[in-house]
């Protein structure tokens, strides 16, 4: 796309081509760790053994399961690490989730106001509120479930620790999202959508920090394990809140590569592109998710701003993201 002119222009009374895509929530920092490695999480871990927390400053055919299962797996794929450390940090963590957690509710704070005040992605539901929804008491809450609400909470907590600096911490909390992945991973039941939507969720908010850690590569990867979840979905309500975070991130993505796919990391090999045809511009989110031209980061025509179904601030967040490639494919033809 670099040095011609732009090939996904959108046209519609105002002029808004190029690849939808998305900046990060607001957020943008360069971590100075020092001895700590920006490529660190649970897939390579050396676990870093500082547990204090200082807070002084309509639809197609849907993919098999098996196969979505083989993508996830791919990306949690562990070596030369010790899951009983691993185990101790889930658990040494777990008060931080409660929302009565002081500690806890600062980290959140920092991931609305770093991060959620642009992406606007719907609260978690407590425990509670996820047990009443599906009329089950709280000790039958299925594992699959219960690991999918836990991952996305320790994916917000992770990205609140990191815009307050907690570099240390940050990464704990990652690590312990990554373990209650691969425990979703593992088991094969599941209560349904909205445990689907939880599951890409903490894909999506783990391919973010990695990126803000600036580890693009595994960005792309949870990503995409991220759309082969959300491609299961449909419209599901909520849904559309997820491909405009990721449109807008992407756009960030979009820039920092200068709108040459050629520049982005190769994670074929690992996790295949989703198979499918062109549709046409269908609004449909499993349609948005398998669109070829999606693959690596979105483009063409703003779906969820043209979908009327979508929240106006998902709209509006995929129609800004939108401007923003175009404005880099405009800012590349003229050189």
């Amino acid at each position: 796309m670099m040095g011609g002119a732009p090939t996904n222009v959108w046209n519609d009374s105002i002029n808004m081509g190029g690849t939808n895509n998305g900046i990060p929530g607001g957020f943008t920092m360069n971590v100075n760790d020092g001895s700590l490695n920006n490529t660190m999480d649970t897939t390579d871990v050396t676990l870093i053994n500082n547990n204090t927390v200082n807070f002084e400053a309509q639809p197609q055919q849907q993919p098999q399961t098996d196969d979505v299962n083989q993508s996830a797996k791919r990306v949690h794929r562990v070596e030369n690490f010790s899951s009983s450390q691993i185990n101790n940090t889930v658990d040494t963590h777990m008060p931080l989730l409660q929302l009565n957690n002081p500690n806890g509710a600062i980290l959140r704070s920092y991931y609305e106001l770093s991060t959620n005040d642009v992406l606007n992605l719907p609260p978690i539901p407590t425990d509670e509120e996820y047990c009443a929804r599906l009329n089950v008491s709280n000790n039958l809450l299925p594992l699959y479930d219960k690991s999918a609400l836990q991952a996305a909470r320790f994916a917000e907590l992770a990205l609140g620790a990191l815009a307050n600096n907690q570099v240390p911490l940050a990464l704990e909390l990652s690590n312990s999202s990554v373990m209650c992945l691969r425990n979703c991973v593992s088991t094969e039941e599941t209560s349904g959508m909205v445990s689907l939507f939880n599951v890409a969720r903490a894909y999506l908010l783990h391919g973010i920090f990695r990126s803000f850690r600036g580890d693009m590569a595994r960005y792309f990867k949870y990503r995409r394990v991220c759309m082969t979840h959300i491609m299961q979905m449909n419209n599901e309500s909520g849904v559309e809140s997820l491909l405009a975070a990721i449109s807008f991130h992407d756009a960030w993505a979009y820039l920092m590569h200068n709108a040459a796919e050629d520049s982005l990391p190769d994670i074929d090999d690992s996790l295949p592109r989703l198979n499918t045809s062109t549709n046409g511009g269908s609004t449909y989110s499993s349609m948005i998710a398998t669109d070829p031209i999606n693959q690596m980061w979105m483009q063409g025509s703003p779906r969820v701003f043209l979908n009327n179904e979508a929240t106006p601030i998902s709209r509006s967040l995929d129609a800004i993201a939108c401007a923003i490639r175009t404005c880099c494919d405009q800012a590349n033809c003229q050189l």
